[in-house]
């Protein structure tokens, strides 16, 4: 699983936003399994878009997400996203 690493190392790869100072996002790959990580840090909301393509699951929820260029994204003051392929 692209969670844990056991004892081996791993890199992650920072995607870019149109907000780099306030949005921290990441993506780790290990085994064709993906995990991205997208976060707000900042106290307002906030819109921007990501350099990322694709369709995935929402960790917590189970949900379906959807990432798109091409389209902004929206996240309140604090809060994180964390997705993984579906």
């Amino acid at each position: 699983m692209v969670f844990f690493n056991n004892h081996k190392p791993f890199s992650l790869k920072k995607n870019k936003t149109s907000e780099e100072e306030k949005v921290l996002a990441f993506k780790r790959e290990k085994d064709g399994a993906k995990l991205i990580f997208i976060a707000n840090m900042s106290k307002k909301n906030i819109n921007f878009n990501i350099q990322l393509d694709g369709i995935f699951k929402n960790y917590f929820s189970g949900e379906t997400f959807t990432i798109s260029k091409e389209k902004d994204m929206k996240l309140e003051a604090w809060e994180y996203l964390i997705l993984i392929n579906k």
